[in-house]
């Protein structure tokens, strides 16, 4: 028998992808319907961490801003939640250590994701016997840059709208 990683590792070459091409085009007309209420959710979170800033800017443990941090939770896939979490720092970036968080749940981003892992499962059933939990967190954590491209595409692009209205003059990080 061929060994069952190096089979795992074929199949999601190819199942990946073609599973991506559907749920990214639903997931964008979704996303372009549904844009007003998930960019009010996305402002909401970026005034949180904003005010958290300014308390901590007027306690005199944070300079100015100078960077907005976006990173994905990838702990947060295990428990089926698709958080980014959104940090204000200052121009010393790793030195400022006054904590200014806060979080943007990105479910309507990944939505289909919990759909995707189940038919993927089902595709790998056909050629694998007894998929093991552990393997289905390997494919969760491989399949989930798919998700994060879409979500890193779709904060630039919220990125401009707000630069158009003026709203923000951060750099916005990206990671």
């Amino acid at each position: 028998m061929r060994d069952r990683k190096k089979v795992t590792e074929e199949l999601l070459t190819e199942i990946l992808p073609l599973q991506f091409a559907g749920s990214c085009k639903t997931t964008v007309t979704y996303v372009e319907t549904h844009c007003r209420e998930i960019v009010s959710g996305l402002l909401e979170a970026f005034e949180q961490a904003l005010e958290k800033a300014a308390y901590h800017q007027e306690k005199g443990a944070k300079g100015e801003a100078g960077y907005i941090l976006l990173s994905h939770l990838h702990t947060s896939m295990l428990l089926r939640r698709y958080l980014i979490r959104i940090d204000v720092m200052d121009r010393r970036f790793y030195a400022d250590l006054a904590q200014t968080e806060s979080y943007w749940d990105a479910e309507c981003i990944y939505r289909l994701f919990e759909k995707d892992i189940r038919e993927i499962k089902k595709e790998m059933e056909n050629a694998l016997p007894r998929i093991r939990p552990y393997e289905m967190d390997r494919v969760r954590y491989l399949y989930a840059p798919y998700y994060h491209g879409l979500t890193k595409e779709f904060l630039r692009e919220a990125d401009v709208l707000f630069r158009m209205r003026g709203g923000t003059d951060e750099i916005l990080q990206i990671v």
